[in-house]
């Protein structure tokens, strides 16, 4: 074998040699690409899954909390008076309150309005001597009951009583269908009470 051919060979091998060295080491950069990629990706959906598992125990939480909450509140008449046909009725001396924050508003004009959504029980008596003793539960400017009593001039007591769904911001009121007398203290109550 001549030099020359020797230096062609030795120069050809070198040539493969680094052909092949550089395509080891482009494919090692892009193996170390494609891992930090698939990392990356890895490190991102795992982060949205925690972040998705902290959201779904936080509304978890809320719910467990609104499921344990106690809403309620009992509250008489404190003046007796006539009431006109289409005036709330005040139930201004509150016996009993539970976890309700705006009372005033409630004292002031007969409204209980709902700060937490739920089941409700209400229930309303009332004691009276008017001869056609008739009033209404509303909610929400909606007639949902309405008792009634005659008696013919004597004391008597009437009593509703009503269960429904209500959300934030719902208002229950009573109103008189005609003028009627109400008794005070602990004749005439009204009471409210979340039961789921």
């Amino acid at each position: 074998m001549t030099n020359t051919k020797f230096h062609q060979l030795e120069s050809s091998h070198n040539t493969a040699y680094n052909t092949l060295n550089q395509k080891i080491m482009d494919l090692k950069q892009h193996s170390e690409i494609i891992e930090n990629d698939t990392l990356l990706n890895v490190n991102k959906e795992f982060q949205n899954i925690q972040k998705n598992v902290s959201m779904a125990l936080a509304d978890l939480e809320l719910h467990i909390k609104d499921n344990s909450r106690k809403v309620a509140v009992t509250s008489c008449v404190s003046n007796e008076k006539t009431y006109n046909t289409g005036t709330s009725i005040k139930f201004d001396n509150v016996r009993t309150s539970i976890e309700i924050k705006n009372l005033s508003t409630f004292k002031s004009t007969g409204k209980f309005s709902c700060e937490v959504e739920g089941l409700y029980h209400i229930s309303v008596y009332i004691v009276s001597y008017t001869a056609r003793s008739e009033y209404s539960i509303y909610k929400n400017n909606n007639k949902l009951t309405t008792t009634y009593s005659d008696t013919a001039g004597h004391i008597q007591t009437s009593a509703g009583a009503v269960v429904m769904k209500m959300n934030v911001g719902d208002t229950i009121f009573v109103i008189p269908d005609f003028n009627m007398h109400v008794y005070a203290d602990h004749w005439s109550c009204i009471t409210t009470a979340m039961i789921k």
